[in-house]
């Protein structure tokens, strides 16, 4: 599986990576803000997303509906994409962006938990 990581923090990525080079998930590429995965995205077509749900790039007045266009447009340009949006808070499902995600996972939570939950998507 190939997955694409986007956090706009250098120390969440790599922590991601590290987590990932154990397992059977190759990471195809990283970026830092919404603009660089769009990029990566057209160019990989990743099996896989995992993005922060604050991700930099997005808007911050409408950040919601921001993300929702971004997550809309990374499954324009991969259709069969799974999409894992990370976030620093409890995310529940009253969330504008909810229905476009695949899964979500909490970066607080314990990390062997995204792996399980990659592979469950």
């Amino acid at each position: 599986m190939q997955i694409l990581l986007a956090d706009d923090r250098p120390e969440v990525r790599a922590a991601l990576r590290l987590l990932f080079e154990q397992g059977a998930v190759q990471v195809a590429g990283e970026a830092a803000t919404a603009v660089q995965l769009l990029a990566l995205c057209a160019r990989t077509c990743p099996d896989g997303v995992i993005l922060d749900a604050e991700l930099s790039g997005l808007a911050h007045s409408r950040r919601s509906a921001s993300l929702v266009e971004l997550l809309q447009t990374l499954r324009h340009l991969c259709p069969r994409v799974r999409l894992v949006a990370l976030s620093s808070y409890q995310i529940t499902r009253q969330e504008a962006w909810w229905p476009h995600v695949d899964a979500a996972f909490c970066k607080s939570d314990p990390p062997d938990g995204l792996l399980g939950l990659l592979e469950g998507v």
